[in-house]
Order: structure tokens, then C-alpha cells, then sequence
């Protein structure tokens, strides 16, 4: 049959669209039934009075997962673990076919209760043998755990005793890795606990060891001829207490040295531990030194490189719930009040949410989870880092779910009140069993977050396929079709794993890699990097299949490459140092290396920017006292009574070098730092001393009485201490000749101070200054009185105007309409970025008129440059940022409600935020009732406060909105502001300069190219314990370029103790005095030949 050229063209149209058409209806996972796979596993469990969630706390926790090519056929294959059902091992026969093969394993039959599970090639025979996590010793629990030897025919004989390895306790996870680099693979056992109540005291009693809980490490000693191993925990110095909580744990090189370092997430109030490998045969913990803070719950790690630049991430997993009804009713965060306590006893800063740790290049970390979305997946489990769309960008998949909600407040309440320690024998039996019964019970949906580039992710998991809602538990990621995409395999309580098929190859033309390692290699190649470079981007993943939670993934390592059909080059570093480079390999294929048969290569392995900032701390530091501005407002967003110190940088001796004067926080006196051929030497000052008392926030040095001398005003603050008290009194010191000061006797103004700026408003030849407050104490949010204070040319000043518009934090005075004379610009939380026009000495609201009106914000400080060259000052205005539970846009605002609702003398301020796309109140309902007692009769149970939608339906009756004072906040990101004409076009600071909040500026040309750069200091720990930290960048060095508001990189300071700085001082042009909240000051400075 003959067709016309027309006709065949339809006909080929109608194919491809149709094609198309099934293209488009493909989720990128299908979920198979066990009909399909093969695979009959279901971890079902069945309370009895024995074992239920009342009797072992981690009854829901699940089983665990391990895939692995147990026969070399290049097909990965199944084993997993039950709790009060029997293991299961299958056999890939491809094609997504398995088959059970069990039998094989000659499990002992004796009861178990199985946890994780890992296989390694322990005996380095070549074939991959399989450790089982068993809990023993407690209760009716009398499991051990098994190590399954392969036999290389199909068989498997279990050889823990024999090994060493039949430890009997609270086994969670292994991991075998090669710690002391003598080739063979050592065992680190992660265990977790039970309720005792030695696990509640001071964190010191961590270096007391238990013989059921405490984690343990075993030396293999294959490397002296024998199969066994050793414990050396003690020795290596692993930590073994009754408050180890183990859940996490995953193997990497943290600090880029090369070898094995370990992390290991605790649950409940432990901390994490954070093991690097000293290179001698131990361990130092050093988790305080490299994160700031962890998650509180840790169930789940991965860490992996996220963003392309060759350093890991730290991803852990906690419980915050995401959905709006669920969080209004649960428990997460600690009291102010626990807090402490914690502290007190020794325990670093957690918190109820997901951690997604930021490798900041210098050994450090913060924490991104809040800016990138990532910190609330609900009762999460399991999480994988891995590219299941093979962009070549990796995404992260998390398991979520708990068959019982023990965290449920309703639910609490009433376990609080079954007093069921009162009960015995049967009636015990019968109270449990009801308490069970009345736990709530809900699945939720696993989560997938594809991520598209710079670490910015989009929810997919209804999209892709995966949203069943399941109570999942562990997971493993691995291409068991050899389709060239990831497949996911989930395991569930009280229904079938989840075996999903990923359909990646049928839906995009994407490319991918898959590195595997050769098993006829004598020493063990785990840790093993490969670092891929493919279309100008850089992806590198190391050898380490432990990982998520009790789980252990594939033996192999894989990168999706887009459409990319050649790579540019792979380099493969060995666990011994040595590098492997490959040239211009082709995609999509399963390449196989072998060590043994790799050549050399002796450049680095990435060529990297050179640390150009250094910093050195001093040893003159800043102190505050334990004031406790919660006791007095508990609403409160972060204490007003810590607002740091004042410091200002002056040439006081007339030496050429700039000095420092650096107040004192109340009950520490300020003093001068002189800089000599020495350093930096402190002068005491007799009159400072005496007025110890004050809280000194800000200052300003000048000749403020004409007599040639620098002289300091000096503005107090704080929040515990009312208007018009003599501790908030400001103060002028009169300079000397001999670098002494008096202290001027007249009064001068008594409020909570933030700023001190000073010009020349009047034009008569003197400083004035404007004296901008921060707080009214016991009245957050309401707006203070701010001063314009007029000098009449011999120091002594008189109120010129009162500002009362907005909570102010900083101020400046520039020339903004270009008339000759000095206008005002101030900033604050609550506020917009207001402009005041100085007309005739007067000043006037112009902000409308410069845009800036929409633009409330939580701002901190602001600076004055011209950046884009066209003679008109520049804004540049540090906010919150964007890594924080607050989120706010002109059609989603952050409100702030005000009034004294109960009428009992006090503001109550009241935020709202948005969650699930619905106006939420911030603080929880007990916090509410702490703050108005009568709240707890508007709702009488956690239930009905979940419900809770406006601040209508808050206050109920007490509704007023004619003394309702209400402000909210539409921008939250740091910004410049370029100025256009008179309107000013705003442009966000980078990603890096969001991720805290920015305290103060320095703008300069800092390496001589001719464009602005910026100087940021940031970090605020001073907020509530609901809240969290703002601890993820002390800050660092913006270096611009030729366009306005575009930066070429971001070099971040040193985090010294995870320092919060407040001020950024110069002391010439290449180095800079940072002033912290608390701590030491800080120096820090260009290197030589910047």
C-alpha cells in the first residue's frame, strides 16, 4: 500500500502526540504490588502486654532495609528485617523480579525483634555478607545480633559469636567502614535506649559507659590474620551511656581530611555526637565546635553535597509536623523554662525540626532548613539524598510516619492524668490497653523534594507518585532494573514494603553514570569519592551505603547527567589518597573500577578559591547577665535586654590609628581600646567604672562642645528597666587632653535606646543628634519616642522633635533629594525603611514617596553608598533574612496584633504567620495561656485551638478592632536598594547573606578592583526557644562587580563559637574589629596579597 507524503506526515504526527499523551500521564513512580515483585514482606505488629509502645518505647520504629549484590550478578538484591515477623531476603531475578530466598540464610530459629541492617564484605572474600541489629536484654526481648558469612553458593552461614560480634542489647544500626585505614572494614554499633533514670541527668554522665545502651566501636583484626574483632570503644573514644538515644548514624569525611569521620543522631534530649577521625586510631567529639545547634529528635541522617561544591551536607530528620492542624496540637519545642534547665545540665542547643547543615567550606556549618522549606516533613524517618529525576541536580526523598502519636497534647493529658504506675497485674493490663487505644492514629504521605538548583526545592511527591499516605519507616535507594534511574524500596508497619518503580528512563531523555566498585580488590574500598564534571557543573558522592535510617543502600554510586551524552572528566579519589582521572566518558552505562588497575593522577582534585578571610580572636570579650526577659513578657519574639554593646571606632589620641571605645552591658563598665605597635591595649576609665550600672547600647564620638577633643554620648537601653528610670538615662562624656572624660551633668533623655547618629540638622556649625529607642519595656511592639536632639554649640542638647512612629534599630543621615542638607533614615522590626526630608531643620515623612511604605520589614541596620555610580545615595538595609519559621509578602504578611486583651496592665503582642497557606498564631496554646490565663477557657483542649483561624476567632470576645493596634511585615529579605530618579528598586542580597539575620555593614573597595564590596556581620541567639537561633553565618565578605547589587563570591568569617555579631568596626583597609552579642572580639582581616 502506497502512502502520499502528506498522509504519512498525519500518521507520524498522531504517533508522536500520542506517545507524547503517554509521556505526560506517567508519574515518574509506579508503585508494584507484591503480585508483581515478588517481594511478600509486611512488618505487622499485634500488641500484647508484653510488647506495646507503653512497654518499649520504640515498638513503631520498624524494621530496617539492606540491598546489596549478594551473588555478583550485578543485580541488587533484598534483605529485610521484622520486628515480631521473620526476615526476609529475596533474590533479584531483574526485570523489578524477586524471589524469596530466605531459606538460605539458616536463620536461627529463636525470637527476635530486628532492627537495622547493613552487608559489607566483612572477610573481604569479594562477596557481600549481611549484619543484622537484634534488641536484646530488656523485657521479653532476648535477641542478638547476627552476622550472616557468605558462602559464595547461594548460602549464608551466621558467624557473630565466632566474629566477636554477637552483642546482645539495644542494637539500632551498623555500619562497617575502615577507620584506621589498614584495609579492612571495622564496625561502629549505634545503639539506642530505654527510659532509666540515670538517662536524665547532667550530659556529663555520658562518659559513664553502660553495657546494653552506649555505642560501641569493633576493630577488625584481619589485618593481623585473624577473623574477629576487637572492642576498642573505650580507647577510640566512643561514648557508651544510658543516654544515648541512637536512631542515626552515617559515615563521611566531614572536614575534607580524608578520612572516615562519624555522625550519630540522638533522640530526646542527648545531643548528637559528631566523631572526627583523629588519624590515629581515635575519636574527638567535636560537634559543638563544628554545628551550632542540632535537630532534637534525630531519627534520620544523610549527608551528601547538595550544591556542587564538593563538600557534604548534613540532612537529619526530626518530627515537626508541616500540616497546620497537626502542629497546633502537638508537642515540639521545649519551654523557656526546660530550656534553660537543659543548658544548665550541660546539653547544647536542639530543636523539634529537620537540620539541613550548610558545609560553609571552613570547617563549620549552618543550619538552611527553615530558608530552603525543609524543616517540617512530620514523624520522619528515612532520608535520601540522590538525583531521582537524573538532572544531574540531587533530590531528597523522606519516609514518613508513626502508627501511634505520642506526642498528640490531648493525648498527654490524658496519660498525665491515668496515673498508671497506681495500677497492677490485670487492671495495668487493661489501662494500657485503653491509653493504646486512645493514642491517635493517622498515615501520613512520604515526601519528595526536587531541587532546582542552588538549593531551592519544589514539593513532588504527589507529582512523581509518592504520596500514599503510609506509616513508612526505612528506605533505600537503588536502580534494581538497571533501567539507569533510582528505584525506591520502603518498608512499612502493617502493610507491604513499597516497592517503587522509577520511570525517569521512559518520561525524560535524561542521562545518567553508575559507578560500581570491583570485588576482587583486597582491601576494601569504602569511602571511596568520585567527582564528576559534566556541562560546567561539579557532582561528587562517596562510598558510603549506610545511610537514612536502618538502612543500607547499594554498593555503588550514581550520577544523573541530564541531557549530557559525554562527561568531561571523572576523578576517582581512593580511600588511600591516590586519584583516578578519566577522560570524556560516555553516559549511561554501569562502569566497573577496579584500584588496582587505576593510573595515578597528581593534580588536585578540585582547584579551589583560596580562604582570603582570617580572623583571630582577642581576649577582651563581652559579657551579659542571665536577665530573663520571658519571666516578664512571654510572647515575646527574643530578649530586648541583650541588645548587645555599644562600639565606635575613633582616632582618640590623635596617633594616626583608629582606637575603640566598647561599652559595657549592665554591671560591666566600657572602656577604650588604644591601638599601639602591640596590638590593641585597653585603657581604663575612671569615670566608665563608675557607671557600671548602665546598659550601654550605642554611641557616637565627636567634638560635641567645640574644644577639639573627642568627646562620647552614650545611649543606655535594655528591657528591664521602665521609661524615665535613672538606669536608662543617656550619658556625654567629655573628652580631656590626657584621654580622660567627665561626664556632663545635664539630663538628658531616659529611654530604652537602640541608635545614636549625629549631624549637623540646623546647619549652625555643631553636632546634633538624633537618638533613636528601640522597645518601650513590658510593651513589645508598641512604638517608643525617639529624639532629634538640638546642640547648642557648647555640648549641651535640648529636644528638638519627637519621632513616635516605629521601633527603631538604626539610623543614618545622608543628603537623599540632594539639597545641601542632612536628611534621616531609619529602620527597625515593625517598620519600613522610613525616609525623613529635613526641611528647614525639620523633619517631615517623605516615605511614600520613595517606595518605601510597602516595605515593612524586621530590620536590623542600613548603609549609605553609591553603588550603581549615578551620584544618589544607595540603601543597603540588613532584615531577618530568609531561614526562619517567620515567612512574610505583601499578600501573606507577618502580623503583629497589640493590645491589653485581658485588660489586666499589660500589652500582649500577638504574632501571626502563615502556614499552609491560612493565618496562624505563632505562639502555642500554652504560651498563650501563660501570657492571658483566660485563653484556656476560649479553648478548652488542644483540639479546639487547632481550629483557630484569625485573631477574631483568637480573642473571641475580647475582639476589639478599635484599640487593636496591628502591624505587619511584607519583606523579610536583606536588601539594596538601588536608587532610581526617586524611587528606589530593590535587589536581594545572595542566598548566603539571608541565612541569618544581618546586624551591621561595612562598605568599602576592599581589594582595590574599583567595585563596592560588603562587610556583614549576622547571627541573633537571643530569641525564644520557639523560635530557634539564628545561628547559621557569623557573616562575611560580599565582593561586588562591575553591576550594581551582582556579588562574585561570598567569603564567611570563621565561626568562632558560632558568635552572634553585632557591629562591624574598620580598623584600616584590610581589617575590621567584630563585635559580638557575647563572646570574644574579633579581628579579622585580608590575607596578604588581597
Amino acid at each position: 500500500m502506497k502512502i502520499s507524503g502528506s498522509r504519512c506526515s498525519i500518521f507520524l504526527g498522531i504517533v508522536v502526540f500520542l506517545v507524547s499523551c503517554e509521556r505526560s500521564n506517567l508519574t515518574r513512580f509506579r508503585l508494584l504490588s507484591p503480585q508483581v515483585s515478588g517481594i511478600n514482606f509486611s512488618n505487622d505488629l499485634v500488641d500484647t502486654k508484653d510488647e506495646n509502645i507503653l512497654e518499649y518505647l520504640y515498638y513503631y520504629n520498624g524494621g530496617g532495609i539492606a540491598v546489596g549484590d549478594i551473588n555478583n550478578d550485578g543485580l541488587e538484591d533484598i534483605y529485610l528485617s521484622g520486628n515480631q515477623v521473620p526476615d526476609q531476603l529475596y533474590l533479584n531475578l531483574g526485570g523489578l523480579k524477586f524471589k524469596n530466598i530466605t531459606n538460605h540464610l539458616n536463620f536461627p530459629d529463636d525470637p527476635h525483634w530486628s532492627t537495622g541492617v547493613s552487608m559489607a564484605d566483612v572477610n573481604l572474600d569479594g562477596w557481600l555478607d549481611i549484619y543484622v541489629c537484634q534488641v536484646g536484654n530488656y523485657k521479653k526481648f532476648r535477641g542478638t545480633n547476627k552476622l550472616f558469612i557468605n558462602n559464595q553458593d547461594g548460602t549464608f552461614s551466621e558467624k557473630a559469636k565466632e566474629f566477636g560480634l554477637d552483642f546482645s542489647g539495644y542494637s539500632t544500626q551498623s555500619v562497617f567502614f575502615d577507620y584506621d585505614k589498614d584495609g579492612d572494614l571495622d564496625l561502629f554499633l549505634l545503639t539506642h535506649a530505654a527510659h532509666f533514670s540515670r538517662s536524665f541527668s547532667q550530659a556529663e554522665t555520658r562518659y559513664k559507659r553502660d553495657s546494653l545502651a552506649g555505642d560501641y566501636l569493633f576493630k577488625n583484626k584481619l589485618d593481623q590474620g585473624k577473623l574477629e574483632f576487637k572492642d576498642v570503644s573505650i580507647s577510640a573514644g566512643i561514648l557508651g551511656a544510658t543516654q544515648g538515644y541512637g536512631l542515626a548514624v552515617m559515615v563521611s569525611d566531614i572536614n575534607g581530611d580524608n578520612w572516615p569521620d562519624l555522625y550519630v543522631g540522638n533522640d530526646f534530649h542527648e545531643d548528637d555526637y559528631l566523631y572526627i577521625n583523629q588519624q590515629n586510631g581515635t575519636f574527638k567529639e567535636e560537634l559543638e565546635e563544628i554545628l551550632p545547634h542540632t535537630s532534637r529528635f534525630t531519627m534520620g541522617v544523610d549527608i551528601q553535597d547538595l550544591n556542587g561544591d564538593t563538600n557534604p551536607e548534613i540532612l537529619t530528620v526530626d518530627m515537626l509536623p508541616h500540616e497546620r492542624e497537626i502542629r497546633l496540637k502537638s508537642a515540639f519545642e521545649d519551654s523557656e523554662k526546660i530550656a534553660r534547665i537543659k543548658e544548665s545540665y550541660g546539653y547544647k542547643k536542639q530543636f523539634a525540626r529537620n537540620n539541613l547543615h550548610l558545609n560553609l567550606g571552613n570547617e563549620h556549618f549552618g543550619d538552611v532548613a527553615l530558608m530552603t522549606g525543609l524543616d517540617a516533613t512530620d514523624w520522619s524517618w528515612s532520608v535520601l539524598i540522590d538525583d531521582f529525576d537524573n538532572n544531574s541536580i540531587p533530590d531528597i526523598f523522606i519516609t514518613n510516619g508513626i502508627f501511634k502519636r505520642g506526642n498528640d497534647l490531648d493525648y498527654m493529658n490524658y496519660l498525665d492524668n491515668a496515673n498508671l504506675i497506681s495500677f497492677q497485674g490485670v487492671q495495668r493490663d487493661s489501662v494500657e490497653r485503653w491509653l493504646i487505644d486512645k493514642m491517635p492514629s493517622r498515615k501520613i504521605p512520604n515526601r519528595l523534594f526536587k531541587q532546582t538548583g542552588n538549593l531551592i526545592f519544589e514539593e513532588q511527591a504527589e507529582e512523581w507518585g509518592l504520596a500514599k499516605p503510609t506509616f513508612s519507616g526505612s528506605a533505600v535507594a537503588a536502580d534494581f532494573d538497571r533501567d539507569g534511574d533510582l528505584d525506591l524500596l520502603v518498608s512499612n508497619i502493617n502493610e507491604p514494603v513499597s516497592l517503587f518503580e522509577n520511570k525517569t528512563n521512559q518520561i525524560d531523555s535524561m542521562h545518567y553514570l553508575t559507578l560500581r566498585f570491583s570485588h576482587l580488590d583486597s582491601a576494601s574500598l569504602m569511602g571511596t569519592k568520585g567527582i564528576l564534571f559534566c556541562d560546567g557543573k561539579i557532582q561528587s558522592k562517596s562510598y558510603y551505603p549506610v545511610r537514612g535510617f536502618q538502612s543500607s543502600g547499594a554498593h555503588e554510586l550514581h550520577f544523573g547527567l541530564g541531557a549530557n551524552q559525554i562527561i568531561d572528566s571523572l576523578l576517582i579519589k581512593w580511600p588511600n589518597g591516590d586519584v583516578t582521572k578519566y577522560d570524556h566518558l560516555e553516559t549511561n552505562q554501569l562502569l566497573y573500577l577496579s584500584y588496582h588497575s587505576a593510573e595515578a593522577f597528581n593534580e588536585p582534585l578540585v582547584k579551589k578559591n583560596k580562604a582570603i578571610i582570617e580572623t583571630e580572636l582577642l581576649i577582651y570579650s563581652i559579657q551579659e547577665d542571665n536577665y530573663h526577659d520571658y519571666n516578664y513578657e512571654s510572647l515575646i519574639p527574643e530578649k530586648l535586654s541583650q541588645e548587645g554593646v555599644a562600639a565606635v571606632g575613633s582616632d582618640f589620641n590623635a596617633d594616626g590609628l583608629m582606637d575603640f571605645y566598647v561599652g559595657g552591658a549592665h554591671g560591666e563598665a566600657g572602656y577604650l581600646l588604644i591601638q599601639t605597635g602591640d596590638g590593641l591595649k585597653k585603657r581604663v576609665i575612671p569615670v566608665f567604672e563608675k557607671d557600671a550600672k548602665y546598659e550601654d547600647v550605642a554611641a557616637s564620638v565627636g567634638d560635641y562642645n567645640g574644644d577639639g577633643v573627642l568627646d562620647i554620648y552614650v545611649t543606655s537601653g535594655g528591657n528591664r528597666f521602665l521609661e524615665g528610670h535613672e538606669a536608662l538615662e543617656d550619658r556625654l562624656y567629655m573628652g580631656t587632653e590626657t584621654l580622660d572624660f567627665i561626664r556632663s551633668e545635664q539630663n538628658l533623655p531616659r529611654l530604652s535606646g537602640k541608635i545614636v547618629a549625629a549631624t549637623d540638622i540646623d546647619q549652625d556649625d555643631d553636632f546634633d543628634l538624633f537618638v533613636g529607642t528601640l522597645n518601650i519595656t513590658g510593651g513589645y511592639g508598641l512604638s517608643p519616642k525617639s529624639y532629634v536632639m538640638i546642640n547648642d554649640g557648647l555640648g549641651n542638647f535640648s529636644i528638638g522633635q519627637i519621632l513616635e512612629e516605629d521601633m527603631i534599630s538604626d539610623a543614618t543621615w545622608v543628603d537623599m533629594n540632594q539639597d545641601g542638607m542632612q536628611d534621616l533614615v531609619t529602620c527597625g522590626p515593625w517598620s519600613p525603611i522610613r525616609i525623613w526630608i529635613n526641611e528647614g531643620g525639620s523633619l517631615i515623612d517623605k516615605t511614600k514617596d520613595y517606595g518605601f511604605d510597602k516595605l515593612w520589614g524586621w530590620y536590623n541596620t542600613l548603609d549609605i553608598a553609591d553603588f550603581n555610580g549615578d551620584q544618589r545615595p544607595d540603601i543597603l538595609a540588613g532584615n531577618l533574612g530568609l531561614n526562619s519559621r517567620f515567612k512574610a509578602s505583601l499578600t501573606k504578611p507577618l502580623s503583629l496584633y497589640l493590645g491589653d486583651f485581658d485588660q489586666n496592665g499589660q500589652t500582649d503582642p500577638i504574632i501571626y504567620y502563615y502556614l499552609e497557606g491560612m493565618s496562624t498564631p505563632f505562639a502555642t496554646r500554652d504560651e498563650l495561656i501563660d501570657q492571658m490565663p483566660e485563653i484556656k477557657k476560649h479553648f478548652v483542649n488542644y483540639t479546639d485551638f487547632s481550629k483557630v483561624t484569625d485573631i477574631q476567632s483568637l480573642l473571641g470576645s475580647w475582639y476589639n478592632p478599635s484599640v487593636l493596634i496591628e502591624k505587619n511585615i511584607h519583606e523579610l529579605r536583606s536588601m539594596l536598594f538601588l536608587s532610581d530618579e526617586q524611587y528606589y528598586k530593590g535587589i536581594p542580597l545572595p542566598f548566603e547573606a539571608q541565612m541569618s539575620p544581618i546586624n551591621d555593614f561595612f562598605i568599602g573597595d576592599l581589594n582595590r578592583d574599583a567595585y563596592m564590596d560588603i562587610v556583614f556581620v549576622s547571627n541573633n541567639k537571643k530569641v525564644s526557644n520557639a523560635i530557634g537561633p539564628y545561628d547559621a553565618s557569623p557573616g562575611g565578605v560580599l565582593f561586588g562587580t562591575s553591576q550594581a547589587g551582582q556579588f562574585q563570591r561570598i567569603e564567611f568569617f570563621h565561626s568562632h563559637d558560632h558568635l552572634s555579631y553585632d557591629r562591624v568596626l574598620p580598623i584600616d583597609h584590610k581589617q575590621w574589629m567584630l563585635i559580638p552579642n557575647v563572646g570574644n572580639l574579633t579581628v579579622a582581616r585580608l590575607n596578604r596579597g588581597q
